[in-house]
């Protein structure tokens, strides 16, 4: 189990927090993945091809990705779930330190964006192939630097 720390332009900059991937909303409850600071960052492994988040031993909930019809600008949004579902054949793994999403032979490159989705929740969204950042995003990838197989 690992935190997932998001490293983006200047993020990493003298005096700067860190920032990692956690539930938006309360612990342990499906919702949005976001990229903040926090000073009990949220748990994750891959198992299975599967990215999960961690609450507790008896708490394990899935991270889906899913097709985002909000907006044609931010096509595939990561979440967790109660249950697995969302798109069907993709897969996480380890490429070195950097998390990334690949479905088939197209992968995300381990690039992610934070972004206001249409309800003015911030999200987290990729795309399978090279696009220039959306209008208010911001570009980062996702790390893990302390991660136990």
């Amino acid at each position: 189990m690992t935190a997932l720390e998001a490293v983006g332009p200047n993020w990493r900059e003298k005096g700067k927090a860190t920032q990692y991937f956690t539930l938006d909303g309360d612990t342990g409850t499906p919702g949005n993945i976001t990229v903040r600071q926090d000073r009990s960052p949220s748990l994750f492994y891959i198992h299975n091809d599967q990215l999960w988040h961690y609450h507790n031993a008896s708490m394990i909930l899935p991270v889906n990705v899913l097709n985002s019809t909000a907006s044609a600008q931010l096509p595939l949004q990561v979440v967790v779930g109660n249950k697995r579902g969302g798109v069907k054949g993709g897969s996480w793994r380890w490429q070195g330190t950097r998390l990334f999403y690949e479905q088939g032979s197209a992968d995300n490159s381990g690039v992610y964006y934070s972004c206001q989705d249409t309800n003015g929740l911030m999200g987290l969204f990729f795309f399978l192939k090279g696009a220039p950042t959306p209008p208010g995003c911001t570009l980062f990838t996702v790390h893990s630097f302390m991660r136990q197989d």
